[in-house]
């Protein structure tokens, strides 16, 4: 982001409840790792944050949100998924 110019961009983070390690950490201040992931989006879904994406919090906006596996679920329906082939993958989509 940097190299980009993109300093005043907010750094963006959506999890949902039961693998939510991003929100989690900035609000311990450190990273933290779950000891498992909790939730339907398993496959998007990470354990432990990195430190450097902590390091990129502290120099920038950031907007950290949680939502429930149904609210998740719910903007996936809406998604228009021949424009994000990948991300259909990756929610058992094809």
């Amino acid at each position: 982001m940097e190299a980009c110019g993109w300093r005043d961009v907010p750094l963006v983070g959506v999890e949902t409840e039961g693998c939510e390690c991003f929100a989690m950490s900035l609000q311990q201040g450190k990273p933290v790792k779950l000891t498992g992931i909790d939730t339907i989006a398993t496959s998007l879904g990470c354990r432990e944050c990195a430190p450097e994406l902590l390091e990129m919090a502290k120099t920038r906006p950031v907007l950290s949100r949680v939502v429930t596996d149904k609210q998740a679920m719910e903007a996936c329906l809406k998604w228009d998924f021949s424009s994000s082939p990948v991300l259909a993958v990756n929610l058992g989509r094809q």
